[in-house]
């Protein structure tokens, strides 16, 4: 390359040399001086740069001697007759020598390099950054300056020492955002040691744009090599960050009302700390009740099944978000009779029950609103409310019936346009008026009509209620009156002095249910059998809940509260059961930005259990109002402030909770004899088992701790070389995943086998009963009778399941999909106990000596562990080519039907880095 000037001062310049001078002297002049013609250099590696140095005497004139040129490290910059090379980054001093006078010059060499037209690749930062520039990328040869970054925004995102600033100028310099001509390849190499719990696939590279990062298009992440690539078009300050965590989800709509039978499709967005939208997040949704609406998983499309509400929840990440969604009946499409047929009274006489009909959609749930018409048809009658709208129970009532005269056939009919059933018919006998003797007195008192009810509080109960007077003969017994009061529930009844008609039924005006739950009735008639009379109904629903008290009145001398904002206290961390350091706090702000006093904030538990010091809290002079925050299981935790009616509310604040210091993580593997034997190598013979294990010459007792050959001592092991957390691995051996009654051939036991109503899953991979010994029936192979399971444990938050089984169910009579809902079975009972999904390590099976059954095993376990959001270990693939029918290598096997040491040590590497990444460290 040419040498180069990059300062501006010429390269060469005759004039700086001064040969001789015009003055006689007696003898050599001495040099008094030396001067270099620039006063410092910035370069880059590969730069080179011409200087000249002059001597000069006591009067400043220039002498011709010859100039020595040396530089302070060679290792810097070298020097040659005045031409400085840049080789690699640091300090060094170049001085030029006359005569035992000299002059020094500072150089520095920051890292980079020079590049031109024609393009080129600079590797700096010890390799951490490489540039590739394209042809015509600049448009002369010019320098580049590649430095770690000093200033640049904050970010818990921020990846360790990926942050750097490319430059045009150097260091202290006036820089300019030079663009490129073309867009240049950014290389970023990153440790994958401070990655955390982040996906490493979703690494990007961004952009330091004033305060705050923004992402650069298309980043490409090199897992083999531990770099992201992308194109910029700028000098700037670069850097790597992790992908943005999802702080909250909206789900839309959020309270859809829907008829049976409709189809609706929810959608959720995903949105990180600063209320940012998040593409490309994995939604799972779910229902509360899939009798009320079930809804896909995947695709958020929902169905109405049935009357009634259900929840619908969209979860990402461990972020939920809600939606009640009420479903009500489909249009009317059937009516049926429902009471009051079949009455007998006498002529003229009305009918104690007014007859009623229920109306239903056409899957025959229960439609309100409709419009039934009553009208008689034969007999001569009348009758009150002919026009009839059903009620929430799907039931209309004629207001009164009326008979007409004795012998007719009294006919009423009650008529729905287009409904199935209709008209319904109902009778009843008109008797002739005949003089009777005076009534026998009343001698007992019975329920007739209207108990065990059901409405929602606050609503009439459908059918009023009535009581029979009768005599001591059983005759009715008019006129008498039956006095109705509230017993319990505190609803409210009319008409509560009922007189009983000439069939004895004395019938109460109307009755509201009260408070949720159990309401009753008294019916007293003093004196006679069975009196009191008791009427129960139920409330069926939740009355709705009462308006909040108004907030107390804002300081005067701000205008009234308009925003809330975050103030303090996000993005923290601390231990979990432990408070987070700084309290969490929220500003309440007027249209101004001035602090409003006095403004109630309700804080509330959004996920992550924990708890707060108070639900409620007032702002203070400054606007600010807080809360102690304590969290509560480990990972992801946030909490609500909401301010009603305010902008920005509610505030979600985040925080991470970590392990306890010094607690011990836990799993337990509960597996097949694969998951049971430890052998050596591809020797055959196991060298260790388990205490419930056939192989009773190495049959470890329940208290040893676990072979290094078996799966549980190797999980052990890899997590002891990678975290300074203790661990236990507590090894289950099991056979199958039968329900079926006593043990698989041979003996074995299996999962769902129960000794005093605990299943061997629940009792040794959830601790259930603890500690807990399986009375285990007598076998000449296996271990009989009570065996303590002295290690089991109860499983908290922080444990795991290894479940591993299903190659021995087909000689068990157990077809695939019984295996597959066995294992479901088990994931229900760890996650209803209240442990993560991600908590259960599933796996699929390797080959077994050719059993044809477990391709469509694998199949079904893969589904299935997708399905329910578990961790899957595929090993099937890791094994074989044909989805676990046949072995990949016969190194994997040590005799067709058991693993190596090599994939033992495989699925060891597989579980515990599983661990390691929910674990926090």
């Amino acid at each position: 390359m040419k040498p180069r000037n990059l300062l501006g001062c010429s390269l060469v310049t005759a004039a700086l040399v001064v040969f001789g001078s015009c003055k006689e002297v007696a003898g050599p002049v001495a040099v008094e001086s030396v001067t270099v013609s620039a006063n410092s250099l910035d370069l880059v590696p590969g730069e080179t740069a011409q200087l000249s140095a002059v001597a000069h005497d006591l009067s400043g004139d220039a002498l011709d001697r010859p100039i020595s040129w040396t530089s302070s490290n060679t290792a810097i910059v070298t020097v040659t007759n005045g031409l400085i090379a840049a080789l690699s980054p640091g300090d060094a001093t170049i001085t030029a020598s006359v005569e035992g006078k000299s002059a020094t010059l500072p150089v520095s060499v920051e890292d980079g390099g020079l590049v031109g037209p024609a393009g080129g690749t600079i590797s700096a930062i010890g390799g951490m950054v490489q540039l590739s520039v394209p042809p015509a990328a600049v448009v002369s040869i010019s320098r580049l300056f590649v430095n770690s970054a000093t200033d640049y925004p904050p970010s818990t995102r921020l990846l360790r020492g990926s942050a750097f600033e490319i430059r045009s100028n150097p260091r202290g310099g006036t820089s300019a955002e030079t663009v490129f001509s073309q867009p240049v390849v950014l290389t970023i190499r990153y440790d994958p040691a401070s990655i955390g719990a982040s996906s490493e696939s979703a690494l990007s590279i961004y952009q330091a744009v004033g305060l705050e990062w923004q992402p650069v298009d298309q980043s490409t992440v090199n897992l083999s090599s531990h770099t992201v690539t992308t194109h910029v078009s700028a000098f700037g300050v670069y850097a790597i960050l992790t992908e943005p965590a999802v702080a909250s989800v909206t789900i839309a709509p959020s309270a859809p009302a829907l008829r049976v039978r409709d189809v609706t499709t929810f959608a959720a967005t995903a949105l990180d700390a600063d209320g940012k939208t998040l593409s490309g997040r994995t939604l799972t949704w779910s229902t509360s009740d899939a009798g009320v609406l079930k809804i896909d998983a995947s695709s958020g499309v929902a169905t109405a099944v049935s009357p009634g509400s259900a929840v619908v929840t969209v979860s990402c990440s461990n972020m939920n978000a809600t939606a009640t969604v009420t479903v009500t009946s489909g249009a009317a499409a059937k009516i049926r009779m429902a009471e009051g047929n079949g009455q007998n009274v006498s002529s003229g006489g009305t009918l104690p029950i007014a007859p009623a009909v229920v109306v239903a959609d056409i899957d025959g749930f229960a439609v309100a609103g409709a419009h039934v018409t009553f009208a008689v048809t034969d007999g001569g009658g009348s009758i009150t409310g002919s026009d009839a709208v059903s009620d929430a129970n799907g039931v209309a009532r004629v207001g009164s019936w009326t008979l007409g005269n004795s012998g007719a056939n009294n006919v009423l009919s009650a008529t729905l346009a287009s409904a199935a059933g209709s008209p319904v018919l109902f009778t009843a006998t008109a008797q002739p008026i005949v003089s009777a003797p005076p009534p026998a007195p009343p001698a007992a008192i019975s329920i007739f009509a209207g108990d065990g009810q059901f409405a929602p509080p606050g609503a009439a109960v459908a059918i009023r209620p009535a009581a029979k007077v009768t005599d001591a003969g059983g005759k009715p017994v008019p006129g008498i009156t039956v006095t109705f009061s509230i017993r319990s529930g505190a609803g409210t009844i009319t008409g509560t002095q009922a007189v009983s008609d000439s069939a004895g039924i004395a019938t109460i005006g109307s009755w509201t249910l009260g408070s949720g739950g159990g309401n009753s009735l008294f019916a007293t008639l003093a004196g006679v059998s069975g009196s009191p009379l008791i009427f129960v109904a139920t409330a069926t629903t939740a009355p709705a809940p009462g308006a909040p008290p108004p907030p107390p009145p804002p300081n005067p001398s701000a205008g009234p509260p308009a925003a809330i904002a975050l103030y303090a206290g996000d993005g923290q961390s601390a231990e979990a059961g432990s408070a987070v350091p700084v309290r969490p706090a929220v500003k309440i702000t007027d249209a101004n930005g001035v602090g409003v006093a006095g403004v109630s904030v309700v804080f509330s538990i959004r996920s992550g259990g924990g708890s707060l010091d108070q639900a409620n809290s007032t702002s203070d002079g400054n606007g600010i109002a807080t809360v102690g925050w304590t969290l509560g299981a480990v990972g992801g935790n946030s909490i609500y402030a909401t301010a009603t009616g305010l902008s920005g509310s509610p505030i979600v604040f985040v925080a991470i909770a970590t392990l306890p210091r010094g607690s011990v993580v836990r799993i337990v593997t509960f597996g097949d004899s694969n998951t049971d034997f430890g052998f050596a190598g591809t020797n055959p013979n196991p060298v260790a088992a388990s205490y419930v294990s056939s192989a009773s010459d190495v049959r470890l007792s329940p208290s040893a701790t676990n072979s290094p050959y078996q799966l549980a001592g190797k999980i052990e092991a890899r997590w002891r070389a990678q975290s300074s957390k203790a661990i236990a691995a507590v090894n289950h051996g099991i056979s199958a995943t039968s329900t079926g009654v006593g043990r698989t051939p041979r003996g074995a036991p299996n999962a769902l086998t129960q000794v005093g109503g605990i299943t061997r899953f629940a009792g040794e991979a959830l601790g259930a009963a603890y500690p807990w010994s399986g009375g285990e029936p007598t076998n000449v192979y296996y271990a009989s009778g009570s065996i303590a399971r002295t290690q089991a444990f109860s499983a908290a938050s922080n444990d795991f399941a290894y479940v591993s089984m299903g190659t021995n169910d087909p000689a068990a009579s157990i077809g695939p999909s019984e295996t597959a809902a066995n294992l479901e079975w088990m994931i229900d009972q760890w996650v209803n106990s209240g442990h993560g999904a991600d908590h259960f390590i599933l796996t699929t099976l390797a080959p077994a000596n050719g059993i044809s059954a477990i391709p469509q095993i694998n199949t079904l376990i893969r589904s299935l562990a997708a399905r329910r959001s578990v961790r899957l270990v595929d090993l099937a693939a890791r094994t074989s080519n044909d989805n676990g029918l046949t072995w990949k290598s016969s190194s994997d096997t040590v005799d067709g039907l058991h693993y190596s040491e090599t994939v033992r040590d495989w699925l060891a590497d597989q579980v515990a880095s599983y661990m390691l990444v929910i674990v926090p460290q």
